[in-house]
């Protein structure tokens, strides 16, 4: 491929990736022409090298020798240093970032916050830390340059001069997750114990919250924060063999799961929560495992909450109407003679067989007697315009 193409790295990327499609997040990371091999014993890791050099070959690709290392226990790569014991940044780009001076218009800004924003990872709230620097970046937006914005400068270099180090996960032991939410963003931290009786952080998360997420209550930033962490690690989360403790200074949240009435807000954030394995338990401040820069209310309730009826039962009609036989075959016959539905039909009926994101897009539909049914207050009814107005009659 000739040089300066702008989709030469794409492109490149996505071959190398098909070169290694067996092999690839099992023995072996690549980003480009950087190749990471791992394994768990020395024997092992001479079969991977073997596999990887092998397809090397196979396609015609050729390694520098002198850029090679083989069989060692830590190595740099793509600005991070890995060990046995975990993920650290590495010494050189740290050292940048130390020296980095004070931006002096936009531009220079950007250039920072493209830097620092690799090992964002590794800063606890670092988008709350850089939102004074950000701001400067918005369309429009005048050049200033303050105590607040001039804070939150040395404040990133400060938090990615202290080298925190991410340990490996380990699926065999259980997770503990921090939480914590305020008026205008989020951030969590993913814990595991390991062998001195210490919770090390397996990863940190930030995130902001959208324009609309601002007008939600405490209660509900708290909870959507949970939410928010558990589908950004789903890959440690779901399917666990010891439930995940997730700990919040939001008392309230540990009822959240036996309330007895809920908003449709509520219940699809309660369907999400139901592919977790996981308890809700009250943190006090004092005992957390990192500083808590998003949230410094005091207003938490300390009371159970009571349950709540938004409608009495007098603003309610019973009735109910038999669905003749008929109709049943009309809508099962309706159902089958629709070809879009076909996927649905199948993840309904046997979830195992279809893929995972198959399966997670139409986890909301079941099968019964060849009907598609809905967990939503949702009407499932074929394009047929008789069978359309039988049921409207019904109903």
């Amino acid at each position: 491929m000739q040089f300066g193409l702008s989709n030469a790295p794409a492109v490149f990327q996505r071959f190398i990736n098909n070169i290694f499609c067996d092999l690839l997040d099992i023995t072996v990371i690549v980003y480009l022409d950087d190749i990471l091999i791992f394994s768990n014993s020395r024997e092992e890791h001479v079969q991977h090298v073997t596999e990887v050099l092998s397809c090397l070959q196979k396609h015609n690709l050729f390694c520098n020798p002198s850029r090679c290392v083989f069989f060692v226990t830590e190595v740099t790569y793509i600005g991070l240093v890995v060990t046995p014991e975990g993920i650290s940044m590495e010494q050189e780009e740290v050292k940048a970032i130390q020296e980095w001076p004070e931006p002096r218009n936009v531009k220079q800004v950007q250039s920072f916050l493209g830097f620092a924003n690799f090992y964002h990872c590794f800063v606890h709230d670092f988008s709350c830390l850089a939102c004074p620097l950000t701001s400067l970046t918005q369309k429009d937006q005048p050049w200033v340059w303050e105590a607040a914005q001039r804070e939150a400068f040395h404040q990133i270099k400060t938090a990615i001069s202290q080298e925190p180090v991410f340990v490996h996960p380990d699926e065999s032991q259980p997770y503990t997750l921090e939480t914590d939410a305020s008026g205008t963003a989020m951030g969590a931290v993913l814990l595991q114990r390991k062998d001195d009786g210490c919770l090390h952080p397996v990863a940190f998360m930030c995130a902001s919250f959208s324009p609309a997420e601002l007008n939600y209550d405490t209660h509900d930033k708290e909870l959507l924060a949970i939410i928010r962490t558990f589908e950004h690690w789903r890959i440690f989360l779901e399917g666990t063999e010891h439930p995940v403790t997730v700990l919040t200074n939001h008392k309230n949240l540990a009822y959240w799961k036996s309330a007895r009435t809920f908003n449709r807000c509520h219940v699809r954030w309660h369907l999400i929560l139901a592919s977790y394995n996981f308890v809700i338990a009250s943190w006090p401040r004092k005992q957390s495992q990192k500083p808590d820069t998003l949230s410094r209310r005091m207003d938490h309730s300390e009371i159970e909450p009571s349950p709540q009826i938004m409608l009495p039962e007098t603003q309610f009609e019973g009735f109910g109407a038999e669905i003749t036989t008929p109709l049943l075959e009309q809508i099962k016959e309706a159902l089958q003679d629709n070809p879009s539905l076909d996927t649905v039909m199948a993840a309904a009926a046997d979830p195992d067989s279809m893929p995972h994101s198959i399966t997670a897009k139409f986890k909301d539909y079941t099968s019964q007697d060849s009907l598609l049914l809905s967990y939503f207050p949702t009407s499932m009814i074929p394009l047929d315009l008789d069978i359309r107005a039988e049921c409207t009659h019904l109903s």
